[in-house]
């Protein structure tokens, strides 16, 4: 082979030089791919089912993971300690392989060629995935899981990197196993963790129940006259007695106790922020109030900032004060930290409610009082929702309806409060999500300056609709029933 690396405007060669291509015959494609396993510590998983392991997505560097709240698959960065992350080959009598989660014991469930959905996971086996190499790349030693009709998992980046079906032989649809270590006594921590978890959730009625009859009212917020007489050694004794879990025991201990978490200016911003009464906002769907002005998308989810924030594995004690009127509905909001506005939704009843979380949440409560063709009634009809949340801890947020100043914001933040990566501001007409640490740099002081601005901002574009219909289908706007 000739090759001509310089050339005067392509006529002449200079330094021409020679080469040879021999086919290598002393090694086999299996010694390269053993040289490359030890360098990449990329491996074929059927070779030894007896380990654990990492499925990263080939093109996105993305673990497989399952998130057992929800019972379905995501991706993310590897986390060592969390063994959600790591998972076991079962080979099926058909020749085919399920693929087991270390934690719960729940195998990912074959969609029969379903196209775009999320995967999830069961008990049961299932019927499995043909698991073949993908040849695009005769050296990256990677897999397809091929679930049926030609489709196969998928790591779908329009989607948030979740594993969904799609066509096989998509790049996205190459994942590469590493062996994951994992230490015997950490994992079945994590599995009892799990159990128990879990089963808050299938028990929650008889531990609503429970809890109910150490407390005089819904919400939570004050023990009985016989709890405020026990000692706490006997009060731990006799729920210990009753099975109550060692999560609700600290909270009827916190409340009889009142014991708050303290701050330097000596305010209870902990009580302030966790038992709280909350006012109903209109229906934000398009088909409402959105459509009837003429709004092309639905209004933003968000409504009452809490001012509380939960990380991963903290789960949530919400008790609801009273029962819900006509027309009306109130979840808990999960919403991620960063720039998402828009969360995970949690249906609520009168008494305890349980939320297990898994990744890190701003919590809202997303109280919604329906108005729209509701013939007269509007959101003044709606009273107000009293709410207690334990659980994750209190970051605050800044809120003009409660007559936050400028003081209360600097002295947020003197007391610690605004740790977390998102912070919520709320005002007559706006809620917003956003940076903790942009909100502390570019607004030091003047937070209500701030988000009275945003407020103005969004009352003239309110009043610019409201003539808009006034003009075009003479309505008044007593109709308008936005928060």
């Amino acid at each position: 082979m000739r090759w001509h690396p310089l050339q005067d405007n392509g006529h002449m060669a200079v330094g021409p030089s020679e080469f040879r291509l021999l086919p290598v015959t002393s090694v086999s494609d299996e010694q390269v791919h053993a040289q490359l396993a030890k360098l990449t510590l990329i491996v074929d998983p059927t070779t030894d089912l007896n380990k654990y392991y990492k499925i990263i997505s080939e093109p996105y560097d993305r673990a497989m993971r399952e998130d057992f709240v929800e019972g379905s698959l995501s991706t993310g960065a590897y986390d060592a300690n969390d063994y959600s992350y790591c998972w076991k080959l079962v080979k099926l009598a058909n020749g085919r392989y399920v693929f087991q989660n270390a934690v719960t014991g729940k195998y990912i469930v074959p969609q029969n060629g379903t196209r775009s959905h999320t995967y999830t996971t069961a008990t049961a086996e299932g019927n499995g995935f043909e698991f073949k190499r993908n040849t695009s790349d005769a050296y990256v030693l990677a897999f397809e899981m091929v679930d049926a009709q030609g489709v196969g998992i998928h790591c779908a980046e329009s989607q948030g990197y979740r594993p969904v079906g799609w066509n096989e032989g998509s790049e996205a649809n190459k994942w590469i196993f590493k062996v994951a270590t994992v230490d015997e006594k950490k994992l079945e921590a994590q599995r009892e963790s799990y159990s128990l978890r879990t089963d808050l959730t299938k028990n929650v009625d008889k531990y609503a129940a429970a809890i109910a009859k150490y407390f005089v009212d819904n919400q939570a917020t004050e023990v009985t006259a016989d709890v405020k007489a026990m000692s706490d050694e006997a009060l731990k004794a006799k729920m210990d007695e009753e099975k109550l879990p060692k999560g609700l025991q600290e909270i009827v201990l916190k409340i009889k106790n009142q014991s708050w978490q303290q701050y330097k200016s000596g305010r209870n911003w902990e009580k302030q922020f966790r038992i709280a009464a909350y006012k109903a906002y209109s229906e934000n769907e398009y088909d409402a109030w959105a459509k009837s002005m003429g709004i092309g998308y639905n209004y933003g989810s968000l409504t009452n900032p809490t001012g509380i924030t939960v990380s991963d594995g903290e789960d949530l004690f919400v008790f609801l004060g009273e029962e819900l009127q006509q027309d009306a509905s109130v979840e808990i909001e999960l919403v991620p930290l960063g720039t998402r506005s828009a969360g995970k939704f949690y249906k609520l009843k009168k008494g305890l409610n349980i939320i297990l979380n898994q990744g890190e949440n701003n919590v809202f409560v997303n109280y919604i009082g329906r108005t729209f063709n509701k013939g007269t009634k509007t959101l003044k009809f709606y009273k107000d929702l009293n709410i207690h949340i334990e659980g994750g801890k209190v970051n605050g947020y800044f809120d003009l309806t409660r007559n936050h100043t400028n003081e209360d914001w600097k002295t947020m933040k003197a007391d610690g409060l605004v740790w977390a990566k998102a912070f919520n501001m709320k005002g007559d007409l706006i809620v917003m999500h956003m940076p903790s640490a942009d909100c502390k740099t570019y607004c030091p002081n003047n937070m209500k300056e701030l988000v009275e601005a945003w407020n103005s901002i969004v009352k003239r574009e309110d009043d610019s609709w409201v003539s808009v219909l006034v003009r075009r289908r003479s309505v008044t706007t007593s109709s308008m029933l936005l928060p």
